[in-house]
């Protein structure tokens, strides 16, 4: 919650107008005190919004930088007079929102090789590398495989087709659907698969939001009836499941069991990875794996690998910033990011020497940025390089030309 980007940037700006209430002063406290980094960005937003020095170092995509400085002097303008017209403080926040500053702007790469290099990258500023491309990678967008209960398949998405037979309750448009109640006298499952290089989002029959991450797949109700609101996952979804006492939502995903009653929360469950996770924003939820039972607190991710399952506190926004159009790492391995960004860019990973997957880094990416520009800013640290044919990405490690 209080490392969001868009949030932060917010309360900043707030901030700087005194209009801070108890719960966002204590938010964006709370930002400010989990790393020295955001302290000094914080400080230097407030001492000079206009600092020269400050638009160089944060923000680097000049076409940017004329929005950027008008918003500085709108807010700098407020402060002083400590009144400005209802409709242009709007177009500040527009403003804000867009550049999403200070974090994204000023996004950093770095690497971590036993504490001994810390490398600053702006993954917005442009210039030439020894990249070798010959690319078709492209961001993902909205896309998806609806099955009905009978077994007819709708393509979802940008290409999305209008069926003859779609039932009655259910509403498509370009990024989402939504089902309404009806009555059934035999529950009927419909399935959405979204694959890689897609997204999409499901307004379920009770009005619980699903967000489907790249290469995921869920099978749900048609219409929940009056008893357990039940649906099965495999790939990774985030949850804003609406309230009901009577009537638990669970997520089932092989042998592994969710409970909620009303919360959000995101579940990471690939086949073709060991561990599955669930992280908790809101609410509270209920884990089951084999015999273990165990219940989540905001703030907190289990992981469960075979019947054993683990919790740790986490930085949530590690885990559900992707659907807020993000991708934020943290001391995570090349094989890991690498493994992730293949999903959503649709693309292959081929790493020359093993040892290159351990390599850690941590840094953001907006999620529809181009791929090349973030291999580009991966290769200014001179320990990898990239070599981009068609959708294969092959990883060596970094010599100079």
């Amino acid at each position: 919650m209080t490392g969001r980007p868009f949030i932060i940037s917010e309360l900043i700006i707030k901030s700087i107008k005194s209009e801070l209430s108890y719960q966002e002063e204590s938010i964006l406290r709370q930002w400010r005190e989990s790393s020295e980094r955001n302290e000094k960005l914080y400080q230097k937003c407030i001492a000079n919004t206009t600092d020269e020095e400050f638009l160089t170092n944060y923000l680097a995509d000049i076409d940017y930088m004329p929005y950027y400085q008008e918003c500085c002097r709108l807010i700098d303008e407020k402060k002083r007079h400590q009144k400005l017209h209802k409709s242009l403080f709007k177009n500040i926040w527009r403003v804000a929102a867009m550049l999403m500053i200070p974090l994204v702007v000023s996004t950093m790469l770095l690497l971590n090789e036993g504490g001994s290099l810390f490398k600053r990258i702006n993954l917005w500023v442009k210039e030439s590398n020894s990249l070798t491309s010959n690319s078709t990678i492209t961001p993902g967008g909205p896309n998806a495989i609806l099955i009905l209960a009978g077994g007819e398949r709708i393509t979802l998405g940008r290409d999305s087709e209008k069926p003859v037979d779609k039932p009655e309750n259910i509403t498509i448009e370009e990024d989402n659907l939504k089902y309404s109640r009806i009555e059934q006298k035999e529950r009927e499952y419909n399935t959405i698969i979204v694959p890689r290089g897609g997204e999409f989002l499901i307004q379920l029959s009770d009005g619980t939001k699903v967000w489907l991450n790249a290469e995921s797949e869920l099978r749900y109700p048609v219409s929940f009836g009056d008893g357990e609101r039940g649906v099965y996952l495999a790939g990774e979804a985030y949850f804003e499941v609406v309230k009901s006492d009577k009537h638990p939502f669970t997520i089932t995903s092989g042998d592994h069991r969710i409970t909620v009653l009303g919360t959000e929360f995101c579940v990471r469950a690939y086949k073709d990875e060991h561990k599955i996770l669930t992280t908790l924003e809101s609410g509270r939820v209920s884990i089951n794996s084999g015999n273990e039972s165990v219940q989540l607190h905001p703030g907190e991710q289990s992981i469960v690998e075979g019947a054993a399952i683990k919790i740790e506190r986490v930085n949530t926004q590690l885990y559900t910033a992707w659907r807020n159009k993000m991708f934020v790492f943290e001391e995570q391995t090349l094989e890991e990011m690498l493994r992730t960004l293949s999903r959503w860019y649709d693309m292959e990973v081929v790493f020359k020497e093993k040892e290159l997957k351990e390599y850690r880094f941590t840094g953001e990416l907006m999620k529809y940025s181009n791929i090349e520009e973030f291999f580009k800013k991966l290769e200014e640290l001179e320990k990898v390089s990239f070599k981009i044919n068609g959708h294969v990405i092959n990883v060596a490690k970094y010599t100079k030309q």
